[in-house]
């Protein structure tokens, strides 16, 4: 979600955007005439490396993730989320284009926590956390803001963490 600074009181905590992918049942791609990927859609099957689908539950997609996991929006019902098995190779799994007002400040939060089951033992105690790039780019796509959330550590219970970047 984007925000403007809550230091201009007639904006403080208005919302300009947000991204909650939606709500239903079943999985789905992401709609490629509102965001862009390098990953590959999986509708069905284990989620592999390289691989994303937006659901409304964590169930089936890998026998290593946490089951029941449902998103994070509180008071939703089905409501999707966009679970991601990274590749080890770099790519961009998620870019998103949206009109902003110029010479405003803004913020951008997420939502992310590993799917990771450290209970599982599926990857025999070597398993990666998960390491996040937030990038804010201009039209030109030159980067005006840039933030990396650190190693997000594996665990037996998900562990839901808000990352922010202004700019």
């Amino acid at each position: 979600f984007l925000t403007a600074p809550c230091d201009i009181e007639p904006l403080c905590g208005m919302t300009d955007f947000s991204e909650d992918f939606g709500t239903g049942t079943g999985r789905e791609c992401i709609d490629p005439a509102v965001a862009t990927t390098t990953y590959t859609c999986n509708l069905g099957g284990q989620i592999e490396d390289g691989e994303y689908v937006l659901t409304n539950i964590s169930d089936g997609l890998n026998t290593g993730w946490h089951t029941g996991m449902e998103d994070h929006t509180p008071g939703d019902v089905d409501g999707r989320a966009f679970f991601v098995n990274a590749d080890f190779t770099v790519g961009e799994f998620y870019r998103r284009t949206i009109t902003l007002d110029a010479d405003t400040n803004y913020s951008f939060g997420a939502w992310i926590t590993t799917m990771y089951d450290t209970d599982t033992t599926i990857c025999g105690g070597n398993s990666i956390p998960s390491n996040v790039i937030f990038r804010i780019e201009d039209p030109t796509g030159t980067m005006i803001a840039e933030t990396n959330t650190g190693d997000i550590p594996n665990g037996p219970e998900p562990n839901w963490q808000q990352f922010f970047i202004n700019f």
